[in-house]
């Protein structure tokens, strides 16, 4: 999905990726919700309306992130996110990690390192990242992983009551409306190749959103937020076969340490 909004991010305005982002998932929840006769909106519903104004707040700092910070500054934004999440949910939630857990999550962050070193050893000679980063851009990607922190928090809870459906659909009615009502100072009719993109957005949003609700009911919020530490792979791989972008030696090293990392760190969980 973040290949697909940084792909298209010059055609389309902010709020509007986002809406279509979040009233895809809307639609395909909504139906799968009528399908089994529940409500839309069970009780209690104080989580489920702190899940989706949280949400929306952070999908709005990573879509802005997305399409304002150069990949080397997002990168270490990715690393935040995980530890952030340990922090709140350990005060939150009172959750913590294994020791051998937390030694795989660091072999998967030395791999994060080798495949965004390149680009940030080259930032830093050529001074392009400095030249390229806005403090308010940052500051609104920093924010996002705030968010993302306490989103992961806000899921846990509202799972002791409510179903994935439910949590998922939530947030998608709530980011509609808000980004809903935003679009509509600086809508931009998308072309026959901008509706695709927007639909695999929706698409691949809907499907995220419920396999990470399915995680965070099952798995302590730090380990399962650290799992997404692998955005960044499958983002390299987007970009060789989308975008002809090269592939070196240590992207293949770190994406190899990271795989092994999590998986491992999965493993040692289970057992812990």
């Amino acid at each position: 999905m973040a290949a697909s909004v940084r792909y298209i991010s010059t055609d389309l305005p902010l709020p509007e990726l986002a809406f279509f982002r979040s009233v895809i998932p809307m639609a395909i929840v909504g139906i799968l919700i009528l399908q089994q006769r529940k409500p839309f909106f069970p009780s209690p519903r104080k989580p489920l309306l702190l899940r989706g104004i949280l949400g929306t707040g952070g999908l709005l700092c990573f879509f802005h992130a997305t399409q304002n910070l150069p990949m080397s500054v997002s990168g270490i934004l990715v690393w935040c996110t995980p530890a952030v999440t340990y922090v709140t949910a350990r005060l939150a939630l009172g959750e913590k990690l294994g020791i051998k857990t937390l030694q795989w999550l660091l072999v998967a962050a030395f791999g994060l390192l080798l495949i965004f070193s390149p680009v940030w050893f080259a930032d830093i000679k050529d001074n392009n990242a400095l030249a390229q980063v806005n403090f308010v851009d940052f500051s609104i990607g920093l924010m996002g992983t705030l968010f993302a922190g306490m989103v992961f928090v806000t899921i846990r809870s509202a799972a002791a009551n409510h179903t994935n459906y439910s949590i998922v659909f939530s947030f998608s009615v709530t980011a509609s409306i808000i980004t809903g009502a935003w679009m509509m100072t600086s809508f931009v009719m998308p072309n026959h190749k901008l509706w695709g993109i927007l639909i695999v957005i929706g698409v691949t949003g809907t499907l995220a959103q419920l396999a990470l609700t399915e995680a965070y009911r099952n798995a302590p919020a730090a380990l399962v937020s650290s799992m997404g530490l692998m955005q960044a792979p499958f983002a390299i791989a987007w970009g060789v076969f989308m975008f002809a972008e090269q592939l070196t030696a240590l992207h293949l090293i770190g994406i190899v340490l990271m795989g092994i990392g999590v998986a491992l760190a999965s493993r040692a969980h289970a057992r812990e």
